[in-house]
C-alpha cells in the first residue's frame, strides 16, 4: 500500500526512514522486517514506543541492536509497556528522544513516550499535562522549527489512529493541541494496534506503522520536492 501526500513546502532533503511500533520484545518478527527492507538504503529508523514486553533495559539493546542491520541511526521513545527506570545505560540513552529532539539531515525529531492513562495500569503512563510540558520543553529546546517529526508513542486524539476495536478513542488531547498548533510535516505514532494506517491533521500528516510484533512497518520517502510517500508493509 502506497500513499502519497503533496505538501505546499518545499524540502531541501531526501531520505528514506523506516518507521516501527510495538514490538513488544518480538526479535522473530523484527527480523522478518529487516529482512524484508534490506537493501533500500534507509538512512533513519525510529521506534516508537514499546521496544519490549515489560522488559529491561537490556532487553530493549538486544531488540534496537538488530535494526542497526538496517541503519545505524536509530531514534526511539518508550512506550507505555517498557519499564523507562531500567533504561538508564548510555547506550539507550544516545537513541532516546524522549521529552528531547535530535536532527536527521535538516530535519528535527521530537519525541514523547509512554501512553495516556490505561485502564492496564502499564509502567509508562503519563498525565495530559505532562505529556505538554515535555512537547513544549523539546519544541523550544529545538529552537522552534517549523519542518519537524513528531515522534509520539501515543496517538493524537480522535483521528483514525487512536480509534480502538470497541469504537474509543484512545488517543491523548494534547499531542492533537501540540500537532494542531505547530503543524508538524509528519506524525510517527503507535500504541493502538488495530489503528494502523494514515491520517491527516490539518498539515500534517501522520501514520501508525502496527505492531511490529506481527511483522507490520512503514517506509517513509521524503523527497527533495514537495511530496512525502508513506507505504505500509508487512513482513
Amino acid at each position: 500500500m502506497s500513499v502519497n501526500f503533496l505538501r505546499g513546502q518545499s524540502y531541501v532533503i531526501f531520505m528514506l526512514l523506516l518507521v516501527v511500533s510495538d514490538i513488544h520484545g518480538n526479535l522473530r518478527a523484527l527480523s522478518r522486517i529487516v529482512k524484508a527492507v534490506a537493501g533500500k538504503n534507509i538512512d533513519t529508523v525510529i521506534v516508537a514506543g514499546d521496544v519490549t514486553d515489560f522488559g529491561t533495559g537490556d532487553n530493549a539493546i538486544q531488540i534496537l541492536n538488530t535494526l542497526k542491520d538496517v541503519s545505524k541511526k536509530i531514534f526511539y521513545v518508550p512506550g507505555n509497556c517498557d519499564y523507562v527506570d531500567t533504561f538508564d545505560i548510555k547506550e539507550l540513552d544516545e537513541m532516546n528522544i524522549h521529552g528531547k529532539y535530535a536532527k536527521i539531515g535538516d530535519l528535527f525529531v521530537i519525541g514523547v513516550g509512554g501512553s495516556v492513562e490505561t485502564p492496564f495500569s502499564t509502567p509508562f503512563e503519563l498525565g495530559e499535562e505532562e505529556i505538554d510540558s515535555l512537547l513544549e520543553k523539546a519544541y523550544r529546546s529545538a529552537k522552534q522549527p517549523k519542518n519537524f517529526i513528531l515522534v509520539s508513542h501515543t496517538p493524537p486524539y480522535n483521528t483514525r489512529l487512536d480509534l480502538t476495536y470497541s469504537g474509543l478513542h484512545a488517543g491523548s488531547r494534547t499531542v492533537r493541541t501540540f500537532i494542531e498548533e505547530y503543524k508538524p510535516m509528519l506524525v510517527i505514532c503507535g500504541h493502538v494496534h488495530e489503528a494502523r494506517g494514515t491520517d491527516k491533521l490539518g498539515e500534517s500528516l501522520m501514520v501508525n506503522p502496527g505492531p511490529a510484533r506481527k511483522g507490520y512497518y512503514a517506509l517513509v520517502n521524503i523527497e527533495k520536492s514537495r511530496e512525502i510517500e508513506i507505504f505500509l508493509g508487512e513482513a
